[in-house]
C-alpha cells in the first residue's frame, strides 16, 4: 500500500521533526498531523473477499451530539464534517488513516492487513476544534481472515454532551467555556446468521502518546498481548465475542 506525504502540512515540517516521524516516537506527533507518512486504509469494493494480506472489516462510525445522530453528514444534513480515523498498528507503530465514511449513514468497508490499530483521532479540524478528538482510547482489532466473509466491527458512537459553563482560574480570573464533551461507545449492529464478529474496544487502560511511543520502543510484546491478545480468527455473530 501506497504511503502519501505529500501534503502542504508535511512539506512545512521541518527537517528533524519530518525524520522523527519514521520512528515509533512519532505516534504522538502523528496524532496532531493528519496526512503526514500514513498509510491510506482502502475502500473495499461490495464483492471484495478478505484474503491474508487485506482483511475486510464493516461497520459504522458516528458523532452522536446531545442525543442527536449527526448523519446524514455536510450541507445535505446536519452540517457536521463527514467522520474518518487515524489509527496506530501496534504491530509495527506504522500509521494508518481511514477514508470518509458513508455521509448517510456512517457507515465504511475497509481493507487492513490483520493488527492491532490504536486509533489516534476521529474527525478533521484543528486539536482545538469540536470535530477533532485525540487519542479517544479506541482500539481495532482485525484477525486473519479465515474465509471471504468481512468482519464485523460494530459501530463506533461518539457521544459528545455540549457545555457551557464558567471556569476560575488559580488567579482569581474567570471565563466562559464552551465546547463538547466526548465519550466513545461501541454497538453491536449485527444481525443474526452473519459473518464473523469482532467488535471494537474502548481500552482507557492503554498508553496514548509518548507512554504509547516508549512501550512500543521498550515492552512491544507486552503491549500486544494486553490489546487484542493473540489475533486468532473471529468468532462468527451469535458466538461469544473477545471485543
Amino acid at each position: 500500500m501506497m504511503i502519501s506525504n505529500s501534503s502542504d502540512r508535511c512539506d512545512r515540517l521541518s527537517t528533524g521533526l519530518a525524520q522523527a516521524l519514521a520512528g515509533a516516537l512519532s505516534l504522538a506527533a502523528l496524532a496532531l498531523l493528519p496526512g503526514c507518512a500514513f498509510n491510506r486504509i482502502p475502500q473495499a469494493a461490495p464483492t471484495q473477499p478478505s484474503g491474508a494480506q487485506a482483511v475486510v472489516v464493516e461497520g459504522r462510525l458516528n458523532h452522536v451530539i446531545d442525543g442527536r445522530l449527526q448523519a446524514p453528514y455536510g450541507r445535505a444534513g446536519s452540517g457536521w464534517p463527514v467522520p474518518r480515523f487515524t489509527a496506530a498498528r501496534l504491530q509495527d507503530g506504522s500509521a494508518w488513516m481511514s477514508p470518509e465514511v458513508s455521509a448517510a449513514d456512517g457507515g465504511f468497508r475497509w481493507a487492513l492487513p490483520p493488527g492491532d490499530y490504536l486509533v489516534t483521532q476521529i474527525g478533521i479540524g484543528q486539536i482545538w476544534d469540536d470535530t477533532l478528538q485525540t487519542w479517544p482510547r479506541v482500539l481495532l482489532c482485525v484477525p486473519p481472515a479465515t474465509g471471504p466473509q468481512a468482519v464485523h466491527v460494530g459501530h463506533l458512537r461518539m457521544e459528545g454532551t455540549r457545555y457551557d459553563e464558567t471556569r476560575t482560574l488559580s488567579t482569581g480570573t474567570s471565563y466562559r467555556a464552551r465546547g463538547i464533551r466526548w465519550l466513545p461507545r461501541v454497538v453491536d449492529e449485527a444481525g443474526p446468521g452473519g459473518g464473523p464478529r469482532r467488535l471494537m474496544q474502548v481500552r482507557p487502560d492503554l498508553p496514548t502518546g509518548d507512554a504509547l511511543a516508549q512501550a512500543l520502543q521498550q515492552d512491544r510484546e507486552g503491549l500486544l498481548e494486553r490489546s487484542c491478545g493473540p489475533l486468532a480468527p473471529a468468532p462468527t455473530v451469535g458466538t461469544q465475542s473477545p471485543g
